[in-house]
């Protein structure tokens, strides 16, 4: 089990290693696992949620011209766009949107 937590890089918790050592045919259920976890003190450390950054200063180049107000009469009077950022194929893309 300490193979396994520390192959997991102490993330995976009961369930995960419980499926890790099915797949290795140790037949054991959840409990079993989560008490043996806690007899061994590991304990699973998932990473927190990103906390974004609020932006303190109101940037001169890029003026809030809608200042939060999204309400618009008729079509193609407001447009906004954003990027992101997306795993794949082994490398991170960009996706902008418009």
């Amino acid at each position: 089990m300490n193979e396994l937590f520390t192959q997991g890089r102490s993330a995976p918790g009961s369930r995960s290693i419980m499926l890790m050592m099915q797949e290795e045919a140790e037949q054991i259920g959840r409990f079993k696992v989560r008490s043996l976890m806690r007899e061994l003190e590991l304990a699973s450390k998932q990473p927190g949620s990103h906390a974004y950054k609020k932006a303190t200063v109101e940037r001169p180049d890029m003026p809030n011209v809608l200042n939060q107000e999204f309400d618009v009469e008729a079509p193609n009077q407001v447009w906004c766009g954003d990027i992101t950022y997306i795993w794949a194929q082994g490398k991170w893309h960009y996706l902008a949107v418009v």
